[in-house]
C-alpha cells in the first residue's frame, strides 16, 4: 500500500506545475551541494565546510619559551639591615654571608669569590629588572654547608657583584 502511494504522489509532483517546482529544487539542491564543495572557509583554509562550524582555531602567536634566561632582581633598602633574610654559609670551607633569594633562579657570587677557581662557561642569559643582562665571568661547582647541612651548588660568577645571592632550590 505505501508503494502505491509513493509512486503516486511522485506522479503527481512531477506532472504540470510541481514539476517544474522539483525540477528546480533538485537542480537548486544540487548547486548548493557543488558550491559547498569548493568553498573554502576563511578561518582555516579547508574546503567544504563553513566557518560557522569549523572547529579549527587560528593561532594567534606563538610564543617560545626561552628557558635559558634567568632573571635575577634586588631591592635595596637603606638604613637598617633586615638580617632574617641572609644566611653565613661555608662554601668550601671559607665563610660566606649570602642573601636568600627565593625568586631566584640560579645562585651568584661576585669575581673575589671565584678566584683561584677553574670557571666553566656559561650557557645561560640572566638578566635583572629592566631585562637588562648580566656579564657572567664562568660558573663553578662549589660545596655549601649550612649547620649539618651539606650540598653541591653551581654559582654563578658575575661582574660587579657585591652581595651573594642563594637560590630557591638552594635555600630549601
Amino acid at each position: 500500500m505505501r508503494d502505491l502511494f509513493r509512486q503516486n504522489n511522485c506522479r503527481q509532483i512531477h506532472q504540470g506545475r510541481n514539476a517544474a517546482t522539483a525540477e528546480n529544487l533538485h537542480v537548486t539542491r544540487k548547486r548548493l551541494v557543488q558550491l559547498k564543495q569548493r568553498h573554502v572557509t576563511e578561518l582555516c583554509n579547508k574546503k567544504g565546510h563553513y566557518s560557522s562550524v569549523c572547529r579549527s582555531s587560528k593561532v594567534r602567536e606563538v610564543q617560545v619559551a626561552d628557558e635559558a634566561c634567568h632573571f635575577l632582581g634586588s631591592v635595596h633598602h637603606f638604613g637598617e639591615i633586615d638580617t632574617t633574610w641572609t644566611a653565613v654559609l661555608y662554601v668550601d670551607g671559607n665563610q660566606v654571608k649570602f642573601k636568600l633569594d627565593t625568586g631566584a633562579v640560579v645562585s651568584v657570587v661576585g669575581e673575589r669569590f671565584a678566584d683561584g677557581r677553574p670557571l666553566q662557561s656559561c650557557d645561560k642569559l640572566l638578566k635583572v629588572p629592566g631585562d637588562t643582562p648580566l656579564q657572567v665571568w664562568g660558573v663553578f661547582q662549589a660545596k655549601l654547608s649550612y649547620k649539618d647541612t651539606e650540598m653541591w651548588e653551581t654559582l654563578h660568577d658575575i661582574q660587579g657583584q657585591h652581595q651573594p645571592l642563594l637560590s630557591a632550590s638552594a635555600c630549601l
